[in-house]
């Protein structure tokens, strides 16, 4: 995962889930890739960006599933892939069904956020995450 070839990671970490399916990091880490390659600026991306967040957050929700509700650093990077995945469609959103559906991605998000700050709650980058995700949902409407 540390060399950028997120692609092969994710190959990896879905052989590993079908041997093993209750496999945490597995998922984690597969998210995590899935999140980088969606983040990816390069324009080929540009078709494929949707399934990689939509992905990376079923990873996420699988990871916190079999995991439970104590390990921030799952709701953390789930939030980052809602925020990043309301960020990609704000873009394009133009009818009020679009909009309405990046502001649920940014509540998600907050939503995310509040449980890490419900665990630790001086994280001052969470905090300012959700006061970044609240100025979106505000410049939406």
């Amino acid at each position: 995962f540390q060399n950028a070839q997120y692609e092969k990671c994710i190959e990896t970490y879905s052989r590993l889930i079908t041997v093993k399916p209750s496999e945490v990091s597995a998922y984690y880490y597969r998210g995590k890739a899935r999140l980088n390659i969606a983040n990816d600026p390069k324009e080929s991306l540009n078709t494929m960006r949707e399934n990689f967040y939509t992905a990376a957050i079923k990873d996420f929700t699988k990871a916190i599933e079999i995991n439970g509700d104590e390990d921030t650093q799952m709701f953390q990077n789930r939030a980052l892939a809602y925020k990043d995945y309301a960020i990609f469609r704000s873009y394009k959103a133009k009818r009020k069904d679009e909009k309405t559906a990046c502001v649920a991605l940014f509540n998600n998000s907050i939503a995310d956020f509040q449980k890490v700050l419900t665990m630790q709650p001086l994280r001052k980058d969470i905090i300012d995450w959700v006061a970044y995700d609240k100025a979106q949902i505000t410049s939406l409407k």
